[in-house]
């Protein structure tokens, strides 16, 4: 089975605050790159995959865990 790379976006940070970037990779890429935000546990990290503009919609990610919509970060 061949896996895929996509755009996803990981959301990490300390307390409440928290910062965007962006990443081609897989899935498995995705989950290891968050964990090693995660780190020594006093951070937290959220994965959302990129779902592209279509003629009808805005493009926008999707939280993978709970399905959490939220409008395109802004890339820097």
């Amino acid at each position: 089975m061949k896996t895929e790379k996509k755009n996803y976006w990981i959301l990490s940070g300390e307390g409440e605050n928290g910062t965007w970037e962006k990443h081609h990779c897989t899935l498995t890429g995705a989950k290891r790159i968050a964990t090693k935000e995660r780190c020594g546990g006093d951070r937290w990290a959220r994965i959302f995959e990129e779902v592209p503009e279509t003629e009808t919609e805005l493009a926008y990610v999707i939280d993978i865990d709970n399905g959490d919509m939220r409008d395109m970060p802004e890339e820097d």
